[in-house]
């Protein structure tokens, strides 16, 4: 079996990302005497700077890529078709589809605090007395 060299370029651009992985999800840190992880912090200040509008930007971005997806499905847009990117982002199996349409679903039910109990869509739960 041969072995294959590789470049600095190739080993510092796997050994780069790692070192940020391990720093940010592995390192435990004290702050006010509690220990966290940087990642976590990070994630704070941005809650604190965005405040509840982050839950519309995600609710969106997640509603926007399913709404996307199902139109590449049924039109098959010819400049999805040429970019690699788009077709590999939107152009997926019927089981992958179906996820992202209830996922959105799931995710905009929340967001506007929608209850879906059994008992009101298949009658599940009532007593019923003659």
């Amino acid at each position: 079996m041969t072995q294959k060299k590789h470049s600095l370029k190739t080993i510092l651009t796997f050994i780069i990302p790692s070192l940020i992985g391990l720093l940010l999800f592995m390192t435990p840190i004290s702050i006010d005497g509690a220990i966290t992880i940087p990642i976590a912090i990070v994630s704070k200040a941005l809650q604190a700077e965005m405040g509840s509008t982050i839950q519309l930007i995600v609710t969106a971005i997640v509603v926007l890529m399913a709404f996307a997806s199902v139109l590449t499905k049924l039109l098959n847009p010819q400049f999805i078709r040429k970019n690699h990117f788009l077709r590999t982002l939107l152009k997926v199996n019927l089981f992958w589809l179906t996820t992202r349409v209830l996922g959105a679903i799931f995710i905009v039910m929340v967001y506007l605090q929608i209850e879906a109990r059994g008992d009101h869509f298949f009658g599940y739960g009532r007593l019923s007395i003659k």
